[in-house]
Parts: C-alpha cells; sequence; structure tokens
C-alpha cells in the first residue's frame, strides 16, 4: 500500500476549492542545521570524492520542516478533498489507499471479474476506516 500512497500524496492535491478547483498548498518554511562536514573516512569507497582538505563536497546536515499556512484561491467557496484517478484499476488498491488518505477516486477497469474484487475489497476497507475514525 506504501506506493500508491506516495504516489497520491505526491501527484493529488489533499484540498481543492469547490468553485475553482485550485490546488491548496502548504506554506512552510525549512531550517537546516549542518552538523559538520563529511570526512572521507566515514564515505563508502564508491563515494568519495574529495576536496584537497580530505572532506567530501557535501557535508551532514538535518532538517526540520514548518507548516507556517495554506495558500488560498480567494473564492471562499469552501474546499473538498483532490480526485484520484485510476483508469487500470485492478484489484483496487489505488482506490483503498486515497480512501485512507481521504482522497476522491475514480477507478476504471475492464475485466468484471477485477471490478468484482475491487468492489469487495473497497468496501471491505471502508467498513473498516469507518469504524476506525468513530
Amino acid at each position: 500500500m506504501k506506493l500508491p500512497e506516495i504516489a497520491i500524496k505526491v501527484g493529488c492535491p489533499q484540498w481543492i476549492c469547490k468553485k475553482c478547483g485550485k490546488a491548496r498548498e502548504r506554506i512552510a518554511k525549512t531550517e537546516y542545521d549542518v552538523l559538520r562536514k563529511s570526512r572521507i573516512q566515514d564515505q563508502p569507497k564508491q563515494k568519495m570524492r574529495k576536496d584537497n582538505f580530505g572532506f567530501t563536497k557535501g557535508a551532514v546536515a538535518r532538517s526540520k520542516h514548518y507548516t507556517l499556512g495554506w495558500t488560498d484561491c480567494r473564492c471562499r467557496a469552501g474546499w473538498e478533498p483532490g480526485i484520484v484517478l485510476d483508469p487500470f484499476m485492478g484489484a483496487g488498491t489505488t482506490a483503498v489507499a486515497a480512501e485512507r488518505l481521504g482522497r476522491k477516486w475514480i477507478g476504471i477497469e475492464l475485466s468484471e471479474p477485477y471490478c468484482s474484487m475491487a468492489e469487495e475489497r473497497i468496501k471491505r476497507e471502508t467498513q473498516q476506516l469507518k469504524l476506525f475514525r468513530e
């Protein structure tokens, strides 16, 4: 389930405007703490690219991400979940992932056995999600 969830998070907005369809985007701030320059001895041999001082060109850093807010389209029409399109639905894995992430979805499948399988799976998963959310 991880792969479809990653694709949905990257490719489908969490919220879209009900009127104009514009995606709501996160306004974020990222801070980096450089811990130290990475030394040659810390790197696997195949990754070594040293400068003249025995250090690699990169540094070891830790990042922190802060959400400052969300964009607004100024329509004031409210927000609804983004829509995931799966043109080859198969067993419904993408639809289940979309449900888990709170997105709407549209699935297309030509094979009747797969349609039945997907329908059962989605029904079972959405019932579990309803119990979990209550």
